[in-house]
């Protein structure tokens, strides 16, 4: 039984510090990737910019583009959503989830002119946050929206598939904000769940290995006398 717990617990530990390591690396891997491509922020440069090439733009949003939800101003939202009650009844919020994707293709004012995001199936990544105040007598919000307004900073990592006087890039992800901040935020985000998971581990491994191994320390510190013995 005790070596069933030790077990359990290694594998918590190990498990909780694992998760926390490859989040951080992931982190860092994508704000290397940012960082290792040149922000282009010219039109022209990205007009001249061979096909099938990865590339990242950095400008604002467009004024042109039509406005998705009136309420906030968003041209491209994610609509969430997540259960504020457990199965017993009790108010418990859980994880937020996407419940609608609105991104449609997107023009990106830059120097000299305007790019087109051309597929509507990129990820949207560091939008303003809203969350809907809670329902009568609900103690949590079950809805947020998660957007970017027209005339924002936004950077977008993706493929370039036209070129000419209104290149096109099929985007990966489009993100609020700059070059800069968008890696500073990924390695800030990975470096607190890293901090969370450590903390987790140790909490979890103490509640869990500090009687298994109180024992056997209690049988190392007073072992049990020898049954009978020689005279």
């Amino acid at each position: 039984m005790i070596n069933r717990q030790i077990l359990f617990g290694v594998l918590f530990v190990v498990g909780a510090l694992a998760c926390g390591g490859l989040t951080w690396c992931a982190a860092n891997r994508t704000a290397h990737r940012v960082e290792g491509l040149e922000a282009i922020t010219r039109l022209a440069v990205l007009g001249n910019t061979p096909r099938g090439e990865t590339v990242l733009i950095e400008g604002r949003v467009s004024e042109r583009n039509p406005i998705k939800l009136d309420a906030h101003g968003f041209i491209a939202y994610l609509r969430e959503g997540r259960a504020i009650v457990d199965s017993k009844g009790t108010s418990s919020p859980g994880n937020w989830s996407v419940r609608e994707r609105v991104t449609p293709p997107l023009l990106i004012e830059l120097s000299g002119g305007r790019a087109l995001i051309a597929n509507d199936d990129y990820a949207l990544e560091n939008g303003h946050v809203i969350e809907n105040q809670p329902a009568a007598f609900a103690r949590y919000s079950d809805t947020r929206y998660v957007g970017i307004a027209a005339g924002e900073p936004v950077i977008a990592v993706g493929v370039v598939i036209a070129r000419g006087a209104q290149p096109e890039i099929k985007a990966d992800f489009i993100a609020r904000g700059t070059r800069e901040s968008y890696a500073a935020s990924q390695r800030s985000a990975g470096t607190m769940f890293l901090v969370i998971s450590v903390i987790v581990a140790v909490a979890g491994g103490i509640f869990l290995l500090r009687a298994p191994l109180r024992a056997i320390y209690d049988k190392i510190k007073n072992p049990k006398p020898a049954i009978g013995g020689g005279g």
